[in-house]
């Protein structure tokens, strides 16, 4: 009688790396996309984006999350760890599937998916950090966040849940997990405490501290007729003639009390340009707030001028100005 092995147990399923591969692409590109609009672009630009992206929401939004206190560490933006996050977990799930690294792989197989589950976790525990503080402190809408924190808990619960993850022991799944969220949790910590340094820096700096430190809703409610800051700084010659251009155009400004663009747009023009440019308050609780008017004209941000009928949104340099004025009276070369 002959006898045979037992049959071998099949090999266990391959991980779903090009499920992830394609979610972390997509993750790295919205990530770059707004770091390079960030910090080769203007606010405007910015605020065009937002307004797109958010279906018409006027002010807010995204455009002031991202460029809120908490959208940068030291002037780096925080989509770029962002990206740098994603395109590592696309690396770390593409490289194993081309011939070349199989044949000299710098990492065990093991290894490759212990790293991929430690980043799918600090990405998806990342995002779950950042949405409270959106849902929380910030009390904002952003299109942007939103998305990006459905891309990471997608990797994370496929990295969980599939072979990927299962076929390591529970030990070193738990490891991995409690590892990445330590290490996320010190990271995001070190972005609060930034983010507050700048609130308190800009109050400090502020005429009217109690505009940039009033965050949620509930709290600006609680005060009437809130007022933006005064403006102090003295008109230069070149901008009281804008002033006296952007008057002869009929020109208006809309604005928010709680807008730092919009504060150094007014510091750029100057005490005696501004008296002569009618500005609008688009805040509901903004002193003498003019919110329906803003509303129906659809601005897609704040700072927004009218001048000559034409909306121009964003910041602009007194140079800006001078071409749009140039624009609108016919002189563009």
């Amino acid at each position: 009688m002959t006898l045979y092995p037992p049959p071998l147990p099949p090999p266990p399923p391959p991980p779903p790396r090009k499920a992830l591969a394609f979610l972390a692409l997509l993750g790295s590109l919205e990530c770059l996309f707004l770091t390079l609009i960030k910090t080769f672009t203007s606010p405007a630009t910015l605020s065009k984006i937002c307004s797109t992206v958010s279906l018409g929401v006027p002010g807010g939004g995204c455009n002031e999350v991202l460029t809120g206190p908490y959208a940068s560490v030291h002037g780096i933006p925080l989509t770029f760890p962002g990206f740098l996050a994603y395109a590592a977990v696309f690396l770390l799930s593409v490289l194993p599937l081309v011939p070349q690294y199989q044949a000299r792989p710098l990492i065990t197989e093991e290894q490759n998916r212990l790293l991929l589950l430690m980043s799918t976790t600090g990405l998806g525990f990342f995002s779950f950090l950042l949405m409270s503080l959106l849902a929380f402190v910030i009390r904002d809408y952003c299109p942007f966040c939103i998305a990006s924190a459905l891309i990471s808990f997608s990797l994370a619960l496929t990295a969980w849940f599939s072979s990927l993850g299962t076929n390591l022991t529970i030990k070193r799944r738990v490891a991995a997990g409690f590892s990445s969220v330590a290490v996320v949790c010190a990271f995001a910590f070190g972005i609060f405490i930034n983010g507050e340094n700048v609130l308190l820096d800009s109050a400090v700096a502020s005429p009217n501290p109690s505009s940039v430190l009033i965050k949620s809703e509930s709290e600006k409610k609680s005060r009437e007729e809130l007022e933006p800051p005064p403006v102090t700084n003295k008109s230069s010659k070149q901008a009281e003639k804008i002033g006296d251009q952007l008057t002869k155009l009929n020109s208006r400004m809309f604005g928010a009390y709680w807008c730092s663009h919009c504060f150094e747009q007014k510091q750029t023009l100057g005490k005696q340009a501004m008296a002569k440019i009618p500005y609008l308050e688009c805040a509901k609780d903004g002193k003498d707030s003019e919110w329906r008017v803003c509303k129906d004209l659809k601005l897609p941000g704040y700072p927004c001028w009218e001048i000559n009928g034409n909306i121009y949104p964003g910041e602009q340099s007194l140079d800006e100005l001078q071409e749009i004025i140039n624009i609108e009276n016919g002189m563009e070369e």
